[in-house]
């Protein structure tokens, strides 16, 4: 298996869906780790909560992404 690092922007299509998801969710079972910034964390709840503001997410699948991630 391989080994892959990942951004947050990818990241947050495996846990909200987006253009390209399907891409992403078909290809992380190709990889045995995944690699994550240290700043990916802060960076994530950002972009998740970025999807409230805008409307493209609740509140509560927000929080879902956050405690599953």
């Amino acid at each position: 298996m391989k080994n892959i690092f990942m951004d947050t922007s990818s990241l947050v299509k495996a846990y909200h869906r987006e253009t390209d998801s399907d891409k992403v969710l078909k290809t992380l079972p190709e990889y045995q780790h995944i690699f994550l910034s240290e700043i990916t964390k802060i960076e994530f709840v950002s972009a998740v909560m970025k999807k409230v503001n805008k409307g493209d997410a609740t509140e509560k699948e927000a929080m879902q992404a956050i405690h599953f991630f």
